[in-house]
């Protein structure tokens, strides 16, 4: 089942994010994706990509995980774009057990 959410820019920063092997990024939270684009863009080839989409509006596809929270399905660059910039609120679709 997939439900339409709001995030925060907290909630944004704990989205679980695979591992970009472009950018030497293990996965992990997008919190520390933030912290190694800000200390090491030239690793990110994708660079003006996440510079460009802070403005973007589209929603991002997240799922539920007991054991990560919410992970990333689809919207990496947002999510690194959003969390560098704060942007709140987030609009998420999230697939889910919410009975």
């Amino acid at each position: 089942m997939w439900a339409y959410v709001v995030l925060s820019k907290e909630e944004v920063l704990r989205v679980w994010l695979p591992a970009h092997k472009e950018a030497n990024l293990p996965e992990g939270p997008v919190a520390t994706a933030v912290t190694h684009f800000q200390n090491f863009p030239q690793d990110f080839q994708c660079q003006e990509k996440i510079v460009c989409l802070a403005d973007n509006s589209c929603p991002v596809f997240l799922k539920e995980s007991s054991k990560l929270g919410l992970v990333h399905l689809d919207g990496f660059h947002r999510l690194i774009a959003w969390g560098m910039s704060g942007r709140e609120p987030v609009m998420a679709y999230v697939a889910g057990n919410f009975a």
